[in-house]
Protein backbone atom coordinates (compact mmCIF):
# COMPACT_ATOMS: atom_id res chain seq x y z
CA UNK A 1 0.00 0.00 0.00
CA UNK A 2 1.29 3.44 -0.91
CA UNK A 3 2.40 5.71 1.93
CA UNK A 4 0.47 8.83 2.87
CA UNK A 5 3.21 10.99 1.32
CA UNK A 6 2.81 9.21 -2.04
CA UNK A 7 -0.97 9.53 -1.92
CA UNK A 8 -0.73 13.22 -1.06
CA UNK A 9 1.20 14.12 -4.23
CA UNK A 10 -1.08 12.09 -6.52
CA UNK A 11 -3.21 13.98 -9.04
CA UNK A 12 -6.83 12.86 -9.16
CA UNK A 13 -9.71 14.40 -11.05
CA UNK A 14 -13.27 13.30 -11.76
CA UNK A 15 -16.18 14.75 -13.68
CA UNK A 16 -19.80 13.66 -14.00
CA UNK A 17 -22.24 14.21 -16.83
CA UNK A 18 -25.89 13.21 -17.30
CA UNK A 19 -27.42 12.02 -20.56
CA UNK A 20 -30.60 10.44 -21.84
CA UNK A 21 -30.64 7.46 -24.16
CA UNK A 22 -33.66 5.45 -25.24
CA UNK A 23 -35.83 7.40 -22.86
CA UNK A 24 -33.65 6.39 -19.90
CA UNK A 25 -31.65 8.77 -17.79
CA UNK A 26 -28.00 7.93 -17.22
CA UNK A 27 -25.03 9.40 -15.45
CA UNK A 28 -21.43 8.87 -16.51
CA UNK A 29 -18.42 9.66 -14.37
CA UNK A 30 -14.86 9.82 -15.63
CA UNK A 31 -11.97 9.37 -13.21
CA UNK A 32 -8.49 10.50 -14.19
CA UNK A 33 -5.54 9.83 -11.92
CA UNK A 34 -1.79 10.04 -11.94
CA UNK A 35 -0.58 8.10 -8.92
CA UNK A 36 1.37 5.18 -7.52
CA UNK A 37 -1.36 3.46 -5.56
CA UNK A 38 0.27 0.10 -6.32
CA UNK A 39 3.54 1.24 -4.73
CA UNK A 40 5.57 0.40 -7.85
CA UNK A 41 8.01 3.27 -7.28
CA UNK A 42 6.69 4.84 -10.46
CA UNK A 43 3.68 7.10 -11.13
CA UNK A 44 1.39 6.19 -13.99
CA UNK A 45 -1.88 7.33 -15.54
CA UNK A 46 -5.24 5.70 -15.11
CA UNK A 47 -8.49 6.64 -16.85
CA UNK A 48 -11.61 4.75 -15.84
CA UNK A 49 -15.28 5.47 -15.65
CA UNK A 50 -18.66 4.28 -14.46
CA UNK A 51 -22.18 4.57 -15.82
CA UNK A 52 -25.33 4.29 -13.72
CA UNK A 53 -28.94 4.20 -14.86
CA UNK A 54 -31.33 6.37 -12.86
CA UNK A 55 -34.87 5.06 -12.63
CA UNK A 56 -37.98 7.22 -12.35
CA UNK A 57 -38.08 6.73 -8.59
CA UNK A 58 -34.45 7.83 -8.31
CA UNK A 59 -32.91 4.41 -7.88
CA UNK A 60 -29.34 4.17 -9.21
CA UNK A 61 -28.40 0.95 -11.01
CA UNK A 62 -24.82 0.20 -12.06
CA UNK A 63 -24.59 -0.37 -15.82
CA UNK A 64 -20.86 -0.57 -16.48
CA UNK A 65 -17.52 0.51 -15.08
CA UNK A 66 -13.77 0.22 -15.55
CA UNK A 67 -11.83 1.02 -18.72
CA UNK A 68 -14.92 2.15 -20.65
CA UNK A 69 -12.82 4.31 -22.93
CA UNK A 70 -15.23 4.33 -25.88
CA UNK A 71 -17.99 5.74 -23.66
CA UNK A 72 -15.59 8.23 -22.05
CA UNK A 73 -14.46 9.50 -25.45
CA UNK A 74 -18.07 9.78 -26.55
CA UNK A 75 -19.15 12.01 -23.67
CA UNK A 76 -15.79 13.56 -22.73
CA UNK A 77 -13.90 13.94 -26.04
CA UNK A 78 -11.83 16.73 -24.49
CA UNK A 79 -10.08 14.11 -22.35
CA UNK A 80 -8.83 12.02 -25.26
CA UNK A 81 -5.24 12.94 -24.43
CA UNK A 82 -5.68 11.27 -21.03
CA UNK A 83 -7.30 8.14 -22.46
CA UNK A 84 -4.28 7.55 -24.67
CA UNK A 85 -2.06 7.85 -21.58
CA UNK A 86 -3.86 5.06 -19.70
CA UNK A 87 -1.34 2.69 -18.03
CA UNK A 88 1.64 4.78 -19.15
CA UNK A 89 4.26 6.10 -16.75
CA UNK A 90 5.38 9.68 -16.35
CA UNK A 91 7.58 9.33 -19.44
CA UNK A 92 4.69 8.11 -21.58
CA UNK A 93 6.04 4.57 -21.77
CA UNK A 94 3.50 1.75 -22.17
CA UNK A 95 3.88 -1.45 -20.13
CA UNK A 96 7.11 -3.31 -21.07
CA UNK A 97 7.62 -1.01 -24.07
CA UNK A 98 10.57 -2.78 -25.67
CA UNK A 99 9.62 -6.45 -25.29
CA UNK A 100 5.92 -5.91 -25.96
CA UNK A 101 6.63 -3.52 -28.81
CA UNK A 102 8.87 -5.96 -30.64
CA UNK A 103 6.36 -8.75 -29.98
CA UNK A 104 3.62 -6.70 -31.65
CA UNK A 105 5.96 -5.95 -34.55
CA UNK A 106 6.84 -9.61 -35.17
CA UNK A 107 3.29 -10.88 -34.71
CA UNK A 108 1.59 -8.53 -37.11
CA UNK A 109 -0.01 -6.29 -34.46
CA UNK A 110 1.08 -3.11 -36.22
CA UNK A 111 -2.05 -1.19 -35.18
CA UNK A 112 -1.22 -1.70 -31.49
CA UNK A 113 2.37 -0.69 -32.14
CA UNK A 114 1.25 2.48 -33.89
CA UNK A 115 -1.10 3.37 -31.04
CA UNK A 116 1.58 2.72 -28.41
CA UNK A 117 4.00 5.13 -30.07
CA UNK A 118 1.60 7.57 -31.78
CA UNK A 119 2.91 6.54 -35.19
CA UNK A 120 1.16 8.16 -38.17
CA UNK A 121 1.79 8.58 -41.89
CA UNK A 122 3.67 11.77 -41.06
CA UNK A 123 6.45 9.64 -39.57
CA UNK A 124 7.21 8.35 -43.06
CA UNK A 125 10.67 6.82 -43.35
CA UNK A 126 11.14 6.71 -39.59
CA UNK A 127 8.16 4.40 -39.22
CA UNK A 128 9.36 2.24 -42.12
CA UNK A 129 12.77 1.93 -40.50
CA UNK A 130 11.25 0.98 -37.15
CA UNK A 131 9.00 -1.65 -38.71
CA UNK A 132 12.07 -3.27 -40.29
CA UNK A 133 13.80 -3.84 -36.95
CA UNK A 134 15.43 -7.26 -36.97
CA UNK A 135 15.59 -7.93 -33.23
CA UNK A 136 14.49 -6.38 -29.95
CA UNK A 137 17.82 -4.67 -29.47
CA UNK A 138 17.60 -2.85 -32.79
CA UNK A 139 13.93 -2.06 -32.12
CA UNK A 140 14.82 -0.47 -28.76
CA UNK A 141 17.70 1.44 -30.32
CA UNK A 142 15.46 2.84 -33.07
CA UNK A 143 12.80 3.96 -30.59
CA UNK A 144 15.43 6.22 -29.04
CA UNK A 145 17.35 7.09 -32.19
CA UNK A 146 14.31 8.07 -34.25
CA UNK A 147 12.68 10.17 -31.52
CA UNK A 148 9.74 7.97 -30.55
CA UNK A 149 10.85 7.89 -26.91
CA UNK A 150 11.19 11.68 -26.86
CA UNK A 151 7.71 12.05 -28.33
CA UNK A 152 6.25 9.85 -25.58
CA UNK A 153 7.98 11.97 -22.93
CA UNK A 154 6.61 15.31 -24.10
CA UNK A 155 3.10 13.87 -24.48
CA UNK A 156 3.29 12.63 -20.90
CA UNK A 157 4.59 15.99 -19.70
CA UNK A 158 1.71 17.72 -21.48
CA UNK A 159 -0.79 15.35 -19.86
CA UNK A 160 0.68 15.97 -16.40
CA UNK A 161 0.51 19.72 -16.95
CA UNK A 162 -3.11 19.51 -18.09
CA UNK A 163 -4.03 17.38 -15.07
CA UNK A 164 -2.30 19.90 -12.81
CA UNK A 165 -4.54 22.59 -14.30
CA UNK A 166 -7.67 20.50 -13.73
CA UNK A 167 -6.78 19.71 -10.12
CA UNK A 168 -5.19 23.05 -9.30
CA UNK A 169 -2.29 21.14 -7.84
CA UNK A 170 1.35 20.88 -8.88
CA UNK A 171 2.87 17.43 -9.07
CA UNK A 172 6.24 16.95 -7.39
CA UNK A 173 8.00 13.65 -7.95
CA UNK A 174 8.47 12.08 -4.48
CA UNK A 175 11.05 9.58 -5.74
CA UNK A 176 14.75 10.16 -6.16
CA UNK A 177 16.38 8.96 -9.41
CA UNK A 178 17.77 5.99 -7.49
CA UNK A 179 14.34 5.01 -6.13
CA UNK A 180 12.20 5.56 -9.20
CA UNK A 181 11.63 2.60 -11.49
CA UNK A 182 11.58 3.72 -15.11
CA UNK A 183 12.18 1.87 -18.35
CA UNK A 184 15.68 2.56 -19.58
CA UNK A 185 17.81 1.53 -22.52
CA UNK A 186 19.97 -1.41 -21.42
CA UNK A 187 23.51 -0.35 -20.64
CA UNK A 188 25.81 -0.54 -23.65
CA UNK A 189 22.97 -1.27 -26.08
CA UNK A 190 23.38 1.92 -28.09
CA UNK A 191 27.07 1.26 -28.74
CA UNK A 192 26.39 -2.43 -29.48
CA UNK A 193 23.78 -1.68 -32.15
CA UNK A 194 25.88 1.12 -33.63
CA UNK A 195 28.78 -1.29 -34.03
CA UNK A 196 26.51 -3.89 -35.60
CA UNK A 197 25.24 -1.32 -38.08
CA UNK A 198 28.82 -0.40 -39.05
CA UNK A 199 29.60 -4.09 -39.55
CA UNK A 200 26.56 -4.63 -41.76
CA UNK A 201 24.83 -6.88 -39.25
CA UNK A 202 21.38 -5.54 -40.18
CA UNK A 203 21.76 -5.52 -43.97
CA UNK A 204 19.27 -7.62 -45.93
CA UNK A 205 21.99 -9.99 -47.07
CA UNK A 206 23.32 -10.78 -43.60
CA UNK A 207 19.82 -11.03 -42.15
CA UNK A 208 18.89 -13.50 -44.91
CA UNK A 209 22.08 -15.50 -44.24
CA UNK A 210 21.36 -15.67 -40.51
CA UNK A 211 17.82 -16.83 -41.24
CA UNK A 212 19.22 -19.53 -43.50
CA UNK A 213 21.76 -20.59 -40.87
CA UNK A 214 19.05 -20.67 -38.22
CA UNK A 215 16.82 -22.79 -40.44
CA UNK A 216 19.71 -25.19 -41.01
CA UNK A 217 20.45 -25.30 -37.27
CA UNK A 218 16.84 -26.18 -36.49
CA UNK A 219 16.88 -28.83 -39.21
CA UNK A 220 20.04 -30.40 -37.79
CA UNK A 221 18.60 -30.18 -34.29
CA UNK A 222 15.43 -31.96 -35.43
CA UNK A 223 17.52 -34.57 -37.24
CA UNK A 224 19.67 -35.20 -34.17
CA UNK A 225 16.56 -35.47 -32.01
CA UNK A 226 15.22 -38.21 -34.28
CA UNK A 227 18.55 -40.05 -34.11
CA UNK A 228 18.78 -39.73 -30.32
CA UNK A 229 15.20 -40.87 -29.78
CA UNK A 230 15.75 -43.83 -32.10
CA UNK A 231 18.93 -44.72 -30.21
CA UNK A 232 17.04 -44.71 -26.91
CA UNK A 233 14.23 -46.84 -28.34
CA UNK A 234 16.70 -49.24 -29.95
CA UNK A 235 18.60 -49.64 -26.69
CA UNK A 236 15.35 -50.27 -24.84
CA UNK A 237 14.42 -52.99 -27.34
CA UNK A 238 17.90 -54.52 -27.11
CA UNK A 239 17.75 -54.63 -23.31
CA UNK A 240 14.32 -56.27 -23.36
CA UNK A 241 15.56 -58.77 -25.95
CA UNK A 242 18.59 -59.73 -23.83
CA UNK A 243 16.46 -60.02 -20.70
CA UNK A 244 14.03 -62.38 -22.41
CA UNK A 245 16.89 -64.48 -23.87
CA UNK A 246 18.51 -64.62 -20.43
CA UNK A 247 15.28 -65.93 -18.92
CA UNK A 248 14.66 -68.38 -21.76
CA UNK A 249 18.21 -69.75 -21.66
CA UNK A 250 17.88 -70.22 -17.89
CA UNK A 251 14.95 -72.57 -18.51
CA UNK A 252 12.17 -70.29 -17.28
CA UNK A 253 8.96 -69.43 -19.18
CA UNK A 254 8.57 -66.02 -20.82
CA UNK A 255 4.82 -65.93 -21.44
CA UNK A 256 4.01 -64.19 -18.16
CA UNK A 257 6.88 -61.82 -17.56
CA UNK A 258 7.21 -58.07 -18.21
CA UNK A 259 10.11 -55.64 -18.08
CA UNK A 260 9.48 -52.17 -16.61
CA UNK A 261 12.31 -50.10 -18.03
CA UNK A 262 11.52 -47.05 -15.88
CA UNK A 263 12.07 -49.02 -12.65
CA UNK A 264 14.46 -51.65 -14.05
CA UNK A 265 12.24 -54.42 -12.72
CA UNK A 266 11.57 -57.76 -14.46
CA UNK A 267 8.30 -59.05 -13.02
CA UNK A 268 7.09 -62.65 -13.30
CA UNK A 269 3.46 -63.70 -12.79
CA UNK A 270 2.30 -60.19 -13.68
CA UNK A 271 -0.87 -61.55 -15.34
CA UNK A 272 -3.16 -63.43 -13.00
CA UNK A 273 -4.65 -65.91 -15.44
CA UNK A 274 -4.89 -69.68 -15.44
CA UNK A 275 -3.52 -70.17 -18.94
CA UNK A 276 -0.31 -68.24 -18.19
CA UNK A 277 2.81 -69.77 -16.62
CA UNK A 278 3.48 -69.01 -12.97
CA UNK A 279 6.78 -69.52 -11.22
CA UNK A 280 7.81 -69.72 -7.56
CA UNK A 281 10.63 -68.04 -5.70
CA UNK A 282 12.52 -71.36 -5.92
CA UNK A 283 12.07 -71.28 -9.71
CA UNK A 284 13.37 -67.71 -9.83
CA UNK A 285 16.53 -68.82 -8.06
CA UNK A 286 17.44 -70.77 -11.20
CA UNK A 287 18.60 -67.48 -12.69
CA UNK A 288 21.48 -67.57 -10.22
CA UNK A 289 22.87 -70.60 -12.07
CA UNK A 290 22.95 -68.72 -15.36
CA UNK A 291 25.70 -66.22 -16.12
CA UNK A 292 24.35 -62.86 -17.32
CA UNK A 293 27.69 -61.69 -18.73
CA UNK A 294 26.86 -62.20 -22.41
CA UNK A 295 23.46 -60.47 -22.22
CA UNK A 296 24.40 -56.91 -21.28
CA UNK A 297 21.58 -56.44 -18.84
CA UNK A 298 21.63 -53.00 -17.09
CA UNK A 299 23.20 -53.01 -13.64
CA UNK A 300 20.80 -53.19 -10.68
CA UNK A 301 18.02 -54.74 -12.71
CA UNK A 302 15.93 -56.85 -10.33
CA UNK A 303 14.09 -60.03 -11.33
CA UNK A 304 11.13 -60.48 -9.02
CA UNK A 305 7.58 -61.78 -8.69
CA UNK A 306 4.36 -59.78 -8.94
CA UNK A 307 3.53 -60.32 -5.27
CA UNK A 308 6.68 -58.45 -4.21
CA UNK A 309 6.50 -55.81 -6.94
CA UNK A 310 2.91 -54.97 -6.05
CA UNK A 311 4.00 -54.31 -2.46
CA UNK A 312 7.02 -52.29 -3.68
CA UNK A 313 9.42 -54.74 -2.06
CA UNK A 314 12.83 -55.38 -3.55
CA UNK A 315 13.07 -59.15 -3.37
CA UNK A 316 14.65 -61.28 -6.05
CA UNK A 317 17.73 -61.57 -8.25
CA UNK A 318 19.84 -58.44 -8.73
CA UNK A 319 22.07 -58.02 -11.78
CA UNK A 320 25.10 -56.22 -10.32
CA UNK A 321 26.84 -55.40 -13.62
CA UNK A 322 30.46 -54.34 -14.15
CA UNK A 323 31.66 -57.95 -14.07
CA UNK A 324 30.18 -58.71 -10.64
CA UNK A 325 28.09 -61.83 -10.09
CA UNK A 326 24.35 -61.48 -9.65
CA UNK A 327 23.03 -61.83 -6.15
CA UNK A 328 19.82 -62.29 -4.20
CA UNK A 329 18.21 -59.34 -2.43
CA UNK A 330 15.48 -59.36 0.15
CA UNK A 331 14.30 -62.05 2.54
CA UNK A 332 13.37 -64.82 3.00
CA UNK A 333 15.82 -66.57 0.71
CA UNK A 334 14.47 -69.43 -1.44
CA UNK A 335 17.22 -71.62 0.01
CA UNK A 336 19.39 -71.28 3.13
CA UNK A 337 22.31 -70.44 0.86
CA UNK A 338 23.18 -69.54 -2.72
CA UNK A 339 23.99 -73.08 -3.74
CA UNK A 340 24.76 -72.58 -7.42
CA UNK A 341 28.08 -70.78 -7.17
CA UNK A 342 30.26 -70.24 -4.12
CA UNK A 343 31.41 -66.90 -5.59
CA UNK A 344 27.90 -65.49 -5.61
CA UNK A 345 27.00 -63.34 -2.68
CA UNK A 346 23.85 -62.63 -0.72
CA UNK A 347 22.82 -58.98 -0.71
CA UNK A 348 21.26 -58.43 2.72
CA UNK A 349 18.77 -55.63 3.22
CA UNK A 350 19.81 -53.14 5.89
CA UNK A 351 17.99 -53.66 9.14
Amino acid sequence: MASQEIRNVALKYSETKSFIEGGQKYEIKVKISFDDDCNNKCFDFSVTGEIVRITKNGRRIDEMSGCIHDEILRYFPKYASFVEMHCRNREGMPIHPFANGFYHLTHGNTQTLMEDWWITEDDGEKAVRLFKAVDQEEFTYLLYKLGFIERAKWKAEAAIQKLEELTGKEWVNPYSPEEERLYKMPEGLFEKVEQRISEGYYTEETVAQRAKDEQERKLNEARQKIIDEARVKTEKIRVERDIMLFILDAGLPIDNVIYYSHTKRVVFNWQDSSYRSHISWEDLDKLMAKSDEEYRIPAYTIFTLEEAYKQKKDRGIVIMGDGFESCWTGEPLPYPHNSHNFKRQIHQDKK
